[in-house]
């Protein structure tokens, strides 16, 4: 550790808060909420599909939605929206920001990938289906504190059960996360890189119900569906240790999980409650 405690030496102040914040690993928790970004768009592209199993949903979206903690996201996606059930797929694509806050730095982060399904829609209004994903999050950390990746892999179930304007619908998965950072710690006369990769499991779960009202516009092709719904999220992410020298950290294993209940129309959810845990 002397490397370090050189450079650290003769700092003022503010070189010394920012030293310590490049030594801190803050880029490992970036890419864990990374990781539970790529989650939430499974979940909204399979309400999507729900949407449209129901009848009346768009092939071809575009959402643009606004988070808490100063995010702005923006996400497109396209699909083949059949009231019957069959095969479908469609890709996913979103852009982040975090801004800084004043005590951590912000991100940005571009997503890409898709997801694919096959559904059924029964007699009723009961319907069901299972879809799979793959989701790519590069993460970059403002200020230089390093770059990230996190690939998100999605298995998940779902159904419906419409009672011909009032609806429930739920849906289950399991996922398995890739980390792979990198990042770069230079302060007085001290500098050198470090790197790692680590592997997660995640759990997700949704529960949602609305009506949806017509409004006699364009042959009833113009809707309202009012909505609420819980979602929990469960990410689990293995130890691991960065290779380096002095500056390599050794992480330990980490769980977050959060509970966000939300009202309003399916695409984007409005957050109105939320809470999380971490260890």
């Amino acid at each position: 550790m002397a490397p370090v405690f050189s450079g650290l030496y003769g700092l003022n102040t503010a070189g010394t808060a920012g030293a310590l914040d490049q030594l801190s690993g803050k880029l490992h928790a970036d890419t864990l909420a990374a990781n539970l970004t790529n989650r939430r768009l499974f979940g909204q592209a399979v309400e999507d599909r729900l949407s449209a199993l129901r009848g009346g949903a768009a092939g071809n979206s575009l959402n643009i939605s606004g988070g808490s903690g100063n995010t702005v996201a923006i996400g497109a996606s396209a699909g083949d929206a059949r009231e019957t059930g069959g095969v479908w797929g469609r890709p996913l694509a979103a852009y982040g920001r975090t801004r800084s806050d004043g005590n951590a730095a912000g991100t940005s982060e571009r997503i890409g990938g898709f997801l694919v399904g096959v559904d059924q829609v029964y007699e009723d209004g009961l319907s069901a289906g299972i879809s799979m994903g793959f989701l790519r999050n590069r993460l970059s950390s403002q200020n230089g504190f390093g770059k990230g990746r996190a690939d998100s892999y999605q298995a998940t179930l779902y159904g419906s059960w419409d009672f011909g304007g009032p609806y429930v619908e739920g849906s289950v998965g399991y996922g398995y996360a890739h980390y792979d950072t990198e990042r770069f710690v230079s302060f007085g006369g001290f500098s050198q890189g470090a790197n790692a990769k680590a592997n997660g499991h995640d759990l997700s779960a949704e529960l949602a119900a609305g009506h949806r009202m017509t409004t006699g516009l364009l042959d009833d092709a113009v809707w309202i569906e009012p909505r609420i719904g819980l979602r929990l999220n469960r990410i689990t992410r293995d130890s691991f240790s960065e290779d380096g020298g002095v500056a390599a950290l050794g992480v330990d294993a980490s769980t977050w999980t959060t509970a966000i209940a939300w009202q309003g129309s399916p695409s984007p959810p409005m957050p109105a409650v939320r809470a999380a845990t971490r260890r």
